[in-house]
C-alpha cells in the first residue's frame, strides 16, 4: 500500500526524504532484491517479527514543539506531529491485552498525558 503513488509492474518510485510506510498483505518469508537511490544493491529480508511473551510497559515521549507543526519532507502532506501520531496509531494496532503505555509530550515543558492499556483502550488521566 502506498500513501501517495502507485505500483507499476510491481514497482514504485518513492521519495527518500519522507516517512516510508510499507504494508505487505499475503506475503511469504523471503529476501527481496532492489536498488538504492545511489545505485547500491539492497537486500530486504521479510520475515515475521518475533513475538515476545512478556507484556509491554512503556513510556512514550512525544515532541510537541513548534517545529513539529512543519510539514514532513516529501509529498506526504502531513505535519511532523501528525506523522508521529500516525506511526503511534499504527503501532497501537499491535498491542496485546495487558500492555500498558504512559504518554508524555514536551515543548518547553513536559506534560503527563496519562496512561492507557491495550485491553480496554481505557485511558487514565494524568495525576
Amino acid at each position: 500500500m502506498l500513501l501517495a503513488g502507485q505500483l507499476t509492474d510491481g514497482k514504485a518510485r518513492i521519495s527518500l526524504d519522507a516517512p516510508v510506510h510499507i504494508e505487505v498483505k499475503g506475503w511469504r518469508a523471503r529476501q527481496l532484491q532492489g536498488r538504492a537511490a545511489d545505485g547500491r544493491s539492497v537486500t530486504l529480508t521479510i520475515e515475521p517479527a518475533p513475538a515476545g511473551d512478556r507484556l509491554l510497559n512503556a513510556a512514550i515521549l512525544i515532541d510537541r514543539s513548534g517545529s513539529m507543526s512543519e510539514l514532513c519532507a516529501g509529498n506526504a502532506g502531513l505535519s511532523k506531529h501528525a506523522a508521529a501520531l500516525l506511526g503511534l496509531s499504527e503501532a497501537a494496532d499491535d498491542l496485546r491485552e495487558g500492555d500498558r503505555l504512559h504518554l508524555w509530550e514536551f515543548n518547553d515543558q513536559v506534560h503527563d498525558l496519562g496512561q492507557c492499556t491495550a485491553d480496554s483502550g481505557a485511558r487514565t488521566s494524568a495525576s
